[in-house]
């Protein structure tokens, strides 16, 4: 047997502080249910579990909508702050029938299929199948033969279904601590920026004009490389000095035939 589900994540992350990162087929209801319904309902900020602490849950937001997922105590956050709230949940987008809930149990008691780190910012997650002979990437949590009864009878009830067990376990971390390495080597969010437009295409500026004894007289408009008269330019071989294969930047002197125009012009409003 296998499942197609979809994933969300509730974690704090490198500079962005507390996010959930959820595929793009998630809907929105759904993933209001995994914050208040799972996050904030069984994590305590003013009484957190101890750190290692895990615990599993599946939570019917719909009948066709079911979250099931672990809730950890991850540790220290980026900024040295303890406690570190860390859930993972899977989404699965049809009916839970009885041989789909012994799945879930199943995988619930294996751990995570995969993890999506919190040590770096992610990207946004994708779908992901679930085989019956996944290895798992971390600890899950233990039903009982009693507990695991319990669900299948609630399953026969109108109501949705709603589990949630902390392990009592060995504490163990979700997520390595972070190191200084991969502290260095941050997955930036993409960012669009508006494109630069380069001096040369810019607007003119507005002309000016001086008073001369016969009238106004207009100055010729200058460009924008004409006005900073030293733009840098590159020249073709590297100077004395340079490492090999570095351009030196020498400085361009300003435009004579722009300089004889200036003094033509103000020779004649004298």
């Amino acid at each position: 047997m296998s499942l197609v589900v979809g994933q969300i994540v509730y974690s704090s992350f490198p500079r962005i502080g507390y996010q959930i990162f959820a595929n793009a087929e998630m809907p929105e209801s759904v993933q209001s249910a995994f914050v208040e319904d799972i996050v904030h309902k069984h994590w305590d900020v003013y009484e957190p579990p101890p750190p290692g602490y895990r615990a599993g849950f599946i939570h019917q937001a719909h009948p066709d909508h079911t979250l099931f997922g672990w809730l950890f105590n991850d540790g220290d956050d980026d900024h040295g702050r303890p406690h570190t709230p860390y859930c993972l949940s899977y989404h699965l987008n049809q009916p839970l029938e009885s041989d789909i809930a012994n799945f879930i149990v199943q995988c619930l008691q294996k751990g995570p299929v995969a993890l999506i780190p919190r040590h770096i910012i992610p990207e946004q997650p994708g779908q992901l199948e679930i085989t019956s002979d996944y290895e798992p990437a971390g600890l899950g949590v233990t039903f009982t033969a009693v507990q695991q009864q319990q669900i299948q009878e609630q399953l026969q009830h109108p109501s949705l279904l709603q589990c949630f067990l902390a392990d009592s376990g060995v504490p163990t971390l979700i997520n390595e601590p972070i190191t200084k390495a991969v502290e260095d080597e941050f997955i930036e969010p993409q960012v669009w920026h508006q494109p630069l437009i380069h001096p040369d295409l810019a607007a003119p500026a507005p002309a000016q004009s001086v008073a001369t004894a016969s009238g106004q007289r207009t100055l010729p408009t200058l460009t924008t490389s004409q006005q900073k008269g030293d733009l840098a330019t590159l020249s073709a071989g590297p100077p004395s000095g340079n490492p090999p294969g570095q351009r030196a930047v020498t400085r361009k002197p300003p435009s004579e035939d722009l300089a004889r125009q200036i003094i033509s012009i103000l020779d004649e409003t004298l």
